[in-house]
């Protein structure tokens, strides 16, 4: 005989003699119990490890933090681009603060007005290069949901 055919012959073996028992009241609190103590064992969620969730809080809060600066960048000489991208800056950057707040971090890096709403100025920078690059051409967006214009 096999392995398999062991595994087989005992699971059958076991199940007929859980039927003949299950007509005894004793005999099908116990199996119940024992059912649920099985089922316990294999449902159940393992601890998490608190060093593992403290380096993981210490990695999402580098990463947020880094991203926060990186918009803090984007947000200091955003004027040139459109109203758009401008709104969409805004609202990740409230969205990284929510995010921030959420780890406990916001008392330490709160929005100030320079952050939220940067001053225009008439000589702004260059795709990012700094306002020594010269003045900007303005160049207007426009959504036309109309049918195409013939030229």
């Amino acid at each position: 005989m096999t392995g398999h055919e062991v595994g087989a012959w005992s699971s059958l073996v076991c199940l007929l003699l859980a039927l003949v028992l299950y007509q005894f009241a004793f005999a099908r609190r116990a199996l119940a119990t024992l059912g649920e103590r099985i089922l316990l064992a294999l449902t159940a969620e393992p601890e998490a490890d608190p060093d593992v969730l403290d380096l993981y809080h210490a990695l999402r809060r580098q990463r947020l933090l880094q991203h926060v600066a990186r918009l803090r960048r984007i947000l200091a000489d955003d004027s040139h681009q459109s109203a758009v991208r401008q709104t969409g800056n805004r609202l990740a950057y409230g969205q990284l603060l929510a995010e921030l707040a959420e780890l406990g971090e916001a008392a330490r890096y709160p929005p100030t007005a320079s952050d939220v709403e940067p001053a225009w100025t008439p000589e702004v920078a260059v795709a990012g290069r700094g306002s020594g690059a010269g003045q900007y051409a303005p160049r207007v967006e426009i959504l036309d949901f109309g049918r195409p214009r013939r030229s």
